[in-house]
């Protein structure tokens, strides 16, 4: 593996890692991609409502261990695939069973299950597809609930019918979750066609960035500061202002629409980005 991996490097030097090695920790894109994930992902879990009931629901003392330890434990999911079944990915390039990749595939998250089909077959192929259901079916489990409590409690319990009894609640529970989830089956098959990416839901999430932390500090802002800074509850557009200004750098100067389409491609215009979002 180690050999592969440094015949690799001389052969697709990675721009950025200490001598294009992929071997190295050294990496400026892997700390670029970092400070996009502590960004992205601050805003991504603070706008959960599955996060909030589950804080909510449990002792404080109870939650803080629970995070930890279930963060640890996430934690090695992606470091285990990026540094097994990714790296296998480099490693077996060229090998008769490691299929070709193109960009477009590297981009959907491919190499992983392509690495793992080279490596055991169809028995590989089958793992990662077990895996990825699982993840998907239990990240979707919890926001089905959560939009269901919203929905159940918040708006139908407090505005429509204060006194309803116990079964209204329930067959409204159940019609909030099914309905969410043909909308969450309807996204997924608009963002997929409409070529909307991750790194697109990560500039939509990260402008509520400015409101996440002026609802947490509110007690400590001034009044003068929090109207100057403007408006407490709309999400910050200062991603988007980010994108021409940076992808001109990168890009040599596009249209904003362009510009739009093209950033998520490099790394540089989505962290000037995310920065811009806390503004």
């Amino acid at each position: 593996m180690y050999s592969l991996l440094e015949g690799a490097s001389s052969v697709a030097p990675v721009d950025g890692n200490r001598h294009g090695s992929y071997l190295t920790m050294r990496s400026k894109n892997g700390l670029i991609f970092g400070v996009i994930n502590i960004i992205g992902n601050f805003a991504t879990v603070f706008q959960d409502q599955a996060y909030w009931q589950r804080a909510i629901a449990s002792r404080p003392a109870s939650t803080v261990k629970a995070y930890l330890l279930g963060g640890l434990a996430w934690f090695a999911i992606p470091f285990t695939f990026a540094t097994t079944l990714g790296l296998a990915s480099v490693a077996l390039r060229g090998d008769p069973d490691m299929k070709v990749l193109s960009q477009a595939d590297v981009s959907a998250g491919l190499p992983a299950a392509a690495a793992a089909a080279a490596l055991l077959g169809k028995a590989g192929a089958s793992a990662v597809l077990i895996l990825l259901f699982l993840a998907v079916t239990s990240a979707c489990s919890a926001e089905l609930i959560a939009v269901s409590s919203l929905v159940t409690y918040d708006i139908y319990k407090t505005y429509v019918n204060p006194s309803a009894t116990e079964k209204q609640i329930l067959n409204v529970g159940h019609l909030a979750v099914a309905s969410y989830a043909l909308v969450c089956g309807l996204a997924g098959l608009i963002f997929f066609y409409i070529g909307v990416s991750m790194g697109w839901l990560y500039v939509c999430v990260s402008s509520f960035i400015r409101v996440e932390g002026k609802l947490i500090l509110w007690r400590f802002l001034r009044r003068s500061w929090v109207l100057s800074s403007g408006p407490p509850f709309v999400p910050s557009l200062s991603p988007l202002r980010g994108a021409r200004p940076t992808n001109g750098v990168v890009s040599g100067g596009l249209s904003l629409a362009l510009s739009l389409v093209l950033l998520l491609g490099s790394s540089q215009p989505l962290l000037f980005m995310m920065v811009l979002s806390m503004s």
